[in-house]
């Protein structure tokens, strides 16, 4: 039977949007609204870190009083925003847990009913809780009583993988690795990156991230004298063979957008011509989700065997435990 080669993915367009935090949710969603519509035509809009509150020392202390749950009244403004846009919103809130109480920095994906439909896991299940607290420099996460969050999280738009990153999470190529080896094509980094001791560090960071797995970067600031710099990179800086020369883009402090073009021959091109996951040393691949799902398989159909055999040895299979225990063993194994 021949082979068809699957469909080539379309190019998919983001936009950042570096706006200035406005003092209050209704204000920052109104100038959310304002950039989006301004800015027809993209597949994905990107805000900064909690870009519904805004990213001060006041919001981190009252982060109690301004966190909601996720499907509350933020995320409804937002998700009809991306219904009205026919685009995917990446927007930042804290969030509640209906179950613990405890108070999250989340970066939610509002996806529109119109491309997604109403039951789509990204639209029902897309809040990346940020990973790692940050507790120097202009940060005070980790003293105010947040809670980091436990999952990494991923969504598709126009068959790329999308994962998502907050801020601090730049530091830790834990994280950043992960997502590649879920073939990730971009990570959304929405932040709120003030110019403190840290801030030298922050376009190195995120050129490296994208360098060294072979995905795109978007990372998105708060627009100000104190932030500002936005960053789109792309998967390598420089030549590339059979490909046009790559460069990242910056913004400065004011308020402005900054468009970036997911381009899968790009990455197929970089990721033939700079194969750092290929040549990596076979020792590390144990630390991948693909190595640690194969190990978790192996290890869970071991200890059923082992379980058969020990029963089976003492004579069971014919008891009331054998029917209950060894019979079912027996089925799954054989």
């Amino acid at each position: 039977m021949a082979q068809h080669a699957p469909p080539p993915r379309e190019p998919l367009r983001v936009l950042g949007l570096q706006i200035e935090q406005q003092g209050d949710k209704a204000k920052n969603l109104a100038k959310a609204w304002e950039k989006v519509q301004a800015n027809p035509g993209f597949d994905i809009y990107v805000l900064p870190e909690l870009s519904a509150t805004g990213y001060t020392d006041d919001v981190l202390r009252q982060n109690r009083a301004l966190a909601e749950r996720a499907g509350g009244e933020t995320c409804k403004s937002y998700q009809a925003l991306a219904d009205e846009a026919g685009a995917v919103i990446c927007f930042g809130f804290l969030r509640r847990c209906g179950i613990t109480g405890q108070v999250h920095i989340c970066q939610a994906v509002a996806a529109p009913v119109s491309v997604y439909g109403p039951f789509d896991p990204v639209r029902v299940g897309g809040n990346y809780d940020k990973m790692h607290l940050c507790d120097m420099g202009d940060c005070s996460e980790a003293g105010q009583g947040l809670t980091r969050g436990m999952t990494p999280r991923v969504f598709s738009c126009k068959g790329h993988m999308i994962g998502l990153a907050i801020c601090y999470d730049l530091r830790f190529p834990e994280l950043w690795r992960y997502y590649r080896d879920l073939g990730c094509d971009l990570v959304l980094h929405p932040s709120a990156f003030s110019r403190d001791a840290t801030f030298p560090g922050y376009h190195p960071f995120v050129t490296t991230r994208a360098i060294e797995n072979g995905f795109y970067v978007l990372s998105v600031n708060f627009a100000g004298e104190r932030f500002g710099a936005s960053i789109a990179a792309p998967p390598w800086v420089g030549a590339v063979p059979g490909a046009a020369d790559q460069a990242v883009a910056t913004l400065g402090t004011k308020e402005d957008v900054l468009p970036l073009i997911v381009d899968a021959e790009i990455l197929a091109a970089v990721r033939k011509s700079y194969p750092y996951k290929r040549n990596l040393n076979a020792m590390f691949w144990q630390l991948s989700p693909t190595w640690q799902g194969v190990r978790a398989l192996v290890c869970g159909v071991g200890c059923l065997f082992i379980t058969f055999a020990v029963l089976q040895g003492l004579g069971y299979e014919d008891s009331a435990l054998g029917r209950v225990v060894v019979a079912p063993l027996h089925w799954m194994l054989f």
